[in-house]
Parts: structure tokens; C-alpha cells; sequence
């Protein structure tokens, strides 16, 4: 970690970097720059002139590559994709899938296109099955694994998966964006409590689900960063909670967590929150510094 004025800014180093150089193999840094200005080193002296690569690998990488750098490679580039194209082209396949309430997904290895995201020809296709407590993380990990295998396969066998390659049904196409910190953001009004779930599922990781609770006529941004859905078998805190409106908290002493009300009638258990920023709070914390006593204007109540 980098201090930089009065904010710490995080350097993240990929695992593939770290065993590259574990290993001893060189290891390029782009510097930040963008692809259209990158250069492929060449070989120079008595082991002549060249590229000393074969063919060019990306993962998760979330830039067009033009064809100025594709070409330098002799192969050319193939690409690892979290999603079975041409479904969910783009950044984010793996939230969209959690987000959409996906329970199959896959990975595609796909040569790389030299104008088209994600648009390469499919050299092969390996589906996988997400059920509805898989988080971000634990699609980046499944993923991960099972790309990393089918790549391994690929490679064994390019030529012969060149020769059969399939082009994409364009009439199939679906595409992601980049995510932004506002999709994170409850909207207790039309959100029902599994729409909350699977955001929360999506951005686990990354941006944390949030919404804003007043207090002393001051909106505090809250995240809510352990969300649990609740089994209807257990009574809730209150029993005339349909009675309140969406958003609606409830607890009680000696119950382990903070009961929200959702718009379709169903609950969702709050067990850690980070309010304004500050350090992260568990429910009791929660409760105890924002909940009770004269520091809500009425009865607690996230809005939208």
C-alpha cells in the first residue's frame, strides 16, 4: 500500500504475476497504459529477431486489444471468458448471470476479435452450474478453476479446434457494462427481498449493497455487508411488520441480527453494517449507535 496525500491508494498484484516471478519468468508491466499503445518485446542479439512469444492469453482483462497488438503475436491472441457466448459479452458476465437469477453459466475460449468485444470465433465451450448462494467471488473462483483447465486442453489441441471453430449467432448476443458503485444502491419501493439477495450475491467483494437511514435529519450512508434471507418458518420480530413500510428495521435483545422489511412481504437479516464510511459494525454495534434512543426522527427505517 502506497500513501498518497491523505488517501491510501491499494496495488493489486495478480496470482499469475506473482508465480510468473516466482518462477522466474519475465514479467511485463503496461504501466497503466492502454493496449493501441503497448509494444510486444522482441528478441534481439545472437538469438536473432522476432517476437518471443507464441501466442497471447488474456483473462479478465476489460480492454479491447486492437489488431496492432493481436498481429505481434505469430498465433495470435485467444481470450478466457466467464460466460457461454454469446451470451454476456463484456466486463461483467459473472454478475450479470448472479443478478439475472442464472443457474447455469459456463466458460468460452474464443480467439480474439480484432474490432467486435468478445466477438472472436468459439474454440470451446464448458457449462457450469451457479445456484443461489453463489457469490462473485465464488464464481471468479469456480470460473477461474474450470477455465484454467479448458485453456490447458486448448492449447494441446489449437490446431484442431481452429479447424472447427464456430463463428457466434449474432441473433443471440446479450452484453454487460462496466459496474458503477450506484448499482449497489436498495430501492426498498421495488425491490423484493430476492432482487436485494441476488445484488447483494453479485457485488459481494467488490461494492456492497447500501442504502441511506436518517438520523437527526442527516442521511447516513449505510453498507450492509452480511445479508442473510430469512427462512418464513422463523417468527418475525415483529408480527405486525407487513404493516410498515419497505425498508422497516426491526430488533430485539439477544437476537443476533437486524430484521428488514422487503416490499413483497419477506425479511432479510442485517448481521454487519459500515455507516458513513466508518469502521464495520455488527448488528449489536449497529443497534446500539444508530437504532435506539432519540437519534431517529421515527421508527428506524431505511430509504430508498
Amino acid at each position: 500500500m502506497k500513501r498518497r496525500g491523505l488517501r491510501d491508494r491499494v496495488f493489486w498484484q495478480a496470482e499469475t504475476d506473482k508465480l510468473a516471478r516466482k518462477e522466474h519468468v519475465h514479467v511485463i508491466d503496461s504501466g497503466g497504459e492502454f493496449p493501441d499503445r503497448w509494444n510486444v518485446p522482441r528478441r534481439s542479439g545472437k538469438e536473432g529477431d522476432g517476437p518471443p512469444y507464441d501466442i497471447g492469453i488474456v483473462a479478465s482483462f476489460g480492454k479491447f486489444i486492437p489488431a496492432s497488438i493481436i498481429n505481434q503475436f505469430p498465433l495470435g491472441m485467444i481470450n478466457v471468458h466467464p460466460s457461454l457466448l454469446p451470451k454476456y459479452r463484456g466486463p461483467s458476465p459473472i454478475q450479470t448471470a448472479i443478478l439475472n437469477g442464472d443457474y447455469n453459466t459456463g466458460v468460452t475460449i474464443q480467439e480474439l476479435h480484432p474490432k467486435v468485444m468478445d466477438g472472436g470465433k468459439i474454440l470451446a465451450q464448458v457449462p457450469y452450474s451457479i445456484n443461489n448462494e453463489t457469490t462473485r467471488l465464488d464464481g471468479m473462483l469456480q470460473l477461474g478453476n474450470v477455465g484454467g483447465e479448458l485453456l490447458v486442453r486448448v492449447l494441446k489441441n489449437l490446431d484442431g479446434l481452429r479447424k472447427v471453430a464456430v463463428e457466434q449467432n449474432a441473433a443471440e448476443v446479450t452484453s454487460t457494462r462496466l459496474t458503477v458503485k450506484n448499482d449497489a444502491q436498495i430501492q426498498w419501493d421495488t425491490m423484493t427481498a430476492d432482487h436485494i439477495m441476488r445484488m447483494f450475491r453479485a457485488y459481494y467483494g467488490s461494492e456492497p449493497v447500501f442504502s441511506f437511514l436518517r438520523i437527526k435529519n442527516k442521511l447516513k450512508h449505510v453498507q450492509i455487508t452480511e445479508l442473510d434471507p430469512v427462512d418464513p418458518k422463523i417468527p418475525p420480530i415483529n408480527r405486525e411488520y407487513l404493516d410498515y413500510p419497505p425498508g422497516s428495521m426491526f430488533f430485539a435483545r439477544k437476537i443476533p441480527y437486524v430484521e428488514i422489511v422487503c416490499i413483497d412481504g419477506n425479511r432479510l437479516h442485517g448481521k454487519r453494517f459500515v455507516v458513513s464510511g466508518k469502521a464495520s459494525t455488527d448488528y449489536n454495534q449497529f443497534m446500539a449507535g444508530y437504532l435506539r434512543g432519540k437519534k431517529l426522527t421515527k421508527f428506524p427505517r431505511f430509504l430508498t
